[in-house]
């Protein structure tokens, strides 16, 4: 088998559909002929011709972008829902661009979402729920090499508990949330503080986040961290937290639990997924909810250990090679289907 992923254009290394795919072709490389990851923009009628299956990630950003070169192949189509185009296609409000995308996915033999509240969403629209299939996440294989020691470069003091938001900067990622929920928490704990990494995807929203930083000695933007070097980020951090309106399923909480950091993530279906709520993490459905949660996990370590204790464990869930197999089995469907 030749398969083709495509990820929207100019998809940052450390974004999810860049961190998904990624972990797919390495994965799948060693049990089909050929895999490649290739931007939206990059991809044409000429290109498709040398692989069996077309494999768009994010509905909207990579499916419709090459729609006609997809029909024109006339080769098996796969999508999968990663995020935002799963919350978007259940608010669409253009007609035009809503019935080019039910098309697409009448059109698609395999439609993959993360979780079953996906497959019930997709199904609530009238898409055929049985090409609906949902493939967990498996957290990323992170190979072992030297680290930066963050604990020193950022100067976190042994006293300190440290919040970690890991996520693009972005409106839906809601990072000025995320601060403003975290400056009532450091405001009843002063040893709290709030670490920000990921990559800007939304240059207005990071400049008005940075300067919103300027007045916070205890909140910090870090930018975006290369992916190798995220484990030894989890390593200096207490608690995760995810303050997204939506998500599909983040790799930045499940590659947390693998470290043993639990998460504390806004109650949302792709949250919901990952976090057993009050066993490997905590689920908050507002505001206040959060702080309340924050404050007494930040001022009781025994509790934060258990949490992440029991989510390391269940971090097997979520395997690699049961993933893997999964996807081989529903790329040799696709070419059975087109036959």
């Amino acid at each position: 088998m030749k398969i083709l992923m495509v990820v929207p254009v100019n998809t940052k290394r450390t974004a999810g559909n860049w961190v998904t795919a990624n972990r797919l072709k390495l994965g799948l490389e060693a049990h089909v002929e050929k895999v490649s990851v290739i931007d939206v923009d990059k991809v044409d009628a000429e290109m498709v011709r040398g692989y069996d299956i077309i494999h768009c990630f994010h509905l909207y950003k990579s499916g419709l972008v090459i729609k006609d070169v997809i029909y024109k192949a006339k080769k098996p189509l796969a999508i999968s829902f990663t995020g935002t185009d799963l919350s978007t296609i259940n608010e669409q409000n253009n007609k035009i661009e809503n019935a080019e995308a039910l098309r697409l996915l009448n059109y698609a033999k395999g439609i993959y979402v993360f979780h079953n509240e996906g497959k019930d969403d997709l199904k609530n629209i009238g898409i055929d729920a049985g090409k609906v299939k949902v493939v967990p996440q498996a957290a990323y294989p992170f190979d072992e090499e030297k680290g930066v020691n963050f604990k020193e470069k950022w100067s976190i003091k042994p006293n300190e508990i440290v919040f970690l938001y890991a996520g693009g900067i972005r409106e839906v990622k809601r990072p000025l949330w995320a601060l403003d929920l975290m400056e009532a928490v450091h405001e009843q704990n002063s040893a709290v503080r709030l670490e920000l990494v990921g990559p800007v995807l939304d240059v207005k929203l990071a400049e008005e986040l940075k300067n919103r930083l300027k007045s916070k000695w205890w909140a910090n933007y870090r930018g975006e961290i290369p992916h190798s070097q995220m484990p030894y980020v989890y390593g200096v951090a207490d608690i995760i937290i995810n303050t997204s309106a939506s998500e599909g399923m983040p790799n930045s909480l499940l590659e947390a639990q693998v470290f043993g950091v639990p998460a504390l993530a806004h109650d949302v279906a792709g949250n919901r997924a990952i976090v057993a709520d009050e066993i490997s993490g905590l689920l908050f459905k507002n505001k206040d909810h959060f702080i309340s949660l924050a404050v007494e996990l930040a001022a009781n370590p025994p509790w934060l250990k258990a949490l992440g204790q029991k989510g390391k464990s269940l971090r097997f869930a979520y395997d690699l090679d049961a993933e893997r197999e999964r996807y081989v089995q529903l790329y040799k469907m696709l070419i059975d289907k087109n036959c």
